[in-house]
């Protein structure tokens, strides 16, 4: 029997998806790409929008990531044999420059400044289900990554 409960997990597994290395834009780190985004628009927060697919950047080569993950948290509901209609609001917030936290940066990188990443999955009952995680990032710069070998250019 589905519980509205499970949405922690769901919310769990999105999020941990969302930060993962595998998450890649153009075969490069999304999370890179977003912090550089936001940077470039002078705010060092970016909120993604997976209901109503979209963002709080004006950058159209984000809809392929929010796409990607409404498509994850409608696969995740199926999984759990809850409808799409528990969820009234999934927010993922990715803040930039934050503070180091015990709680969400474990190891200290030389490389990059800390982030959080939150997702807030709101039901149909008004409850909210979040999640919190972070890491460390740097704005994307394609001279000092490598693009991943998953990224295959269209050729016209």
């Amino acid at each position: 029997m589905p519980s509205r409960k499970d949405l922690n997990d769901i919310a769990y597994g999105v999020v941990q998806s969302f930060i993962s290395r595998n998450n890649d834009l153009s075969g490069y780190w999304a999370i890179g790409k977003l912090y550089l985004a936001a940077k470039e628009s002078g705010s060092s927060v970016v909120e993604l929008d997976l209901m109503q697919m979209a963002t709080s950047l004006s950058a159209r080569e984000f809809r392929q990531t929010i796409q990607h993950y409404r498509t994850m948290l409608d696969r995740l509901l199926n999984k759990k044999m809850m409808t799409v209609q528990w969820v009234k609001k999934c927010i993922i917030v990715a803040s930039f420059n934050q503070d180091l936290d015990k709680r969400y940066h474990y190891f200290q990188s030389p490389i990059g400044q800390p982030y959080i990443c939150t997702i807030t999955i709101t039901d149909d009952l008004g409850r909210e289900h979040s999640m919190m995680v972070g890491g460390f990032c740097r704005p994307h710069d394609p001279l000092k990554e490598i693009r991943s070998n998953r990224f295959v250019e269209e050729q016209f």
